[in-house]
């Protein structure tokens, strides 16, 4: 199996990102046929979910949203979250687009407006690899470093 290589470079005003996209892991790139997450290499600032954390978001989720909201009804399974936010990745089960973030209100009660909790869809991994954690990775470097300033 071909492994993630994955540098950053942190300079005083940016971080710096390359990356070798012909050495990214077979779960990338459309190879996966189930989701398995088990041996992901997450990137800060995603974590895996525990099983009983799993149960409290996908009820929390089902709590917030109206029937107007574009996730209603779609059986999904929580995968990971941020450590420093309230995204959370959930996996759309017999869904087009495979995976979504979405930024949980956390209120405990149904959203009256369909646009919360916001959620930004992605076809399989690789696309949220790429559009998500990639520039999570970065985002969460610069606050770590801007806090260390």
């Amino acid at each position: 199996m071909k492994v993630l290589y994955l540098t950053y470079r942190k300079t005083r005003d940016n971080i710096k990102i390359s990356l070798d996209i012909s050495k990214f892991p077979a779960i990338l790139f459309g190879t996966m046929k189930k989701l398995d997450f088990s041996d992901f290499p997450w990137l800060p600032p995603w974590q895996p979910i525990s099983p009983q954390g799993r149960q409290a978001y996908e009820a929390e989720l089902e709590t917030e949203l109206t029937e107007a909201h574009s996730l209603f009804g779609i059986p999904i399974r929580a995968i990971a979250r941020t450590c420093d936010g309230d995204d959370v990745l959930f996996e759309l089960m017999g869904q087009r687009c495979r995976l979504v973030v979405v930024h949980m209100t956390f209120s405990g009660r149904r959203e009256q407006d369909p646009r919360w909790p916001q959620a930004q869809f992605f076809q399989d991994i690789d696309d949220w690899v790429m559009r998500s954690m990639i520039p999570d990775l970065a985002r969460f470097e610069k606050s770590q470093s801007d806090q260390a300033a």
